[in-house]
């Protein structure tokens, strides 16, 4: 439950409280780090979506490519060393909480941006 509550805090209005939760929880729970860059987006602050965004990207990179528009993204042969950072995660964020970001298309478009960017690719 204390890896949906920020979440749903967030939908409720309560920033504040959401942003003391993402920030607590977000180094083990990668969805939190997107959910902190959406309210950093929500709240126009470019910069703290940007570095949070860069700690998702490395948590769970299927989040990001499913933003993007990959909804099916091809599984890394790689040791993903926690279901969190696994597509199936990825999945289950953006159908229960992919919303609100559909409602921001520019933080969608941030996201794009920001993941294709040849300093994060490389």
């Amino acid at each position: 439950s204390r890896y949906l509550l920020g979440s749903e805090v967030l939908r409720a209005g309560d920033k504040k409280r959401a942003a003391n939760i993402f920030g607590e929880y977000a180094d083990n729970y990668p969805p939190y780090c997107y959910e902190l860059a959406l309210l950093h987006i929500i709240n126009k602050d470019w910069v703290k979506a940007a570095t949070a965004l860069r700690h998702g990207f490395c948590a769970n990179s299927y989040i990001a490519e499913m933003l993007c528009g990959n909804f099916h993204p091809m599984p890394l042969a790689i040791w993903h060393g926690s279901n969190f950072a696994e597509p199936d995660m990825a999945t289950d964020y953006i159908e229960m909480y992919g919303e609100l970001w559909f409602r921001h298309p520019e933080g969608v478009a941030f996201v794009r941006w920001l993941f294709n960017h040849s300093s994060i690719m490389t």
